[in-house]
């Protein structure tokens, strides 16, 4: 919370009390365990993320599916 703003990286959500750490490149994909691979989600985008419903990159989300985008 100390490194970014406390605010969802894909929607905005400002309820810092729920905003969960998720990794840029996953761990299982040799992503590093440090601050710079991290972002702040929402539990819904963290949710979706892990399901592959969208690429978390640098730049910011990119859906797999555009139309389902939320």
């Amino acid at each position: 919370m100390r490194h970014y703003p406390a605010e969802c990286a894909v929607c905005g959500l400002e309820e810092a009390f729920i905003l969960e750490a998720a990794h840029v490149v996953p761990d299982s994909e040799g992503g590093p365990s440090d601050v710079a691979n991290g972002q702040l989600l929402c539990p819904n985008h963290h949710r979706a993320l892990d399901a592959g419903l969208y690429e978390l990159t640098y730049d910011g989300a990119v859906w797999k599916n555009p139309t389902r985008a939320f």
